[in-house]
């Protein structure tokens, strides 16, 4: 059985998820010296970035135009 095809396993992939998603973030935004305003704006960003490499990655998601 798999940890991540549990419900305990699917919360903490996803807790992982969003700590790397805010790591990502922050980090763009020192390195930018954003402000606040423009840090919130890449959240959507950064998350599709995110999404998008992880179906890109995922062997069950057709990855075929």
């Amino acid at each position: 059985m798999n940890l991540f095809d549990t419900t305990v396993g699917k919360v903490i992939k996803t807790a992982i998820y969003i700590g790397v998603s805010a790591v990502v973030t922050y980090v763009i935004k020192v390195i930018a010296d954003l402000n606040w305003g423009e840090f919130a704006a890449l959240q959507p960003l950064v998350n599709t970035v995110l999404v998008f490499i992880k179906n890109y990655l995922d062997k069950s998601v057709p990855n075929k135009p």
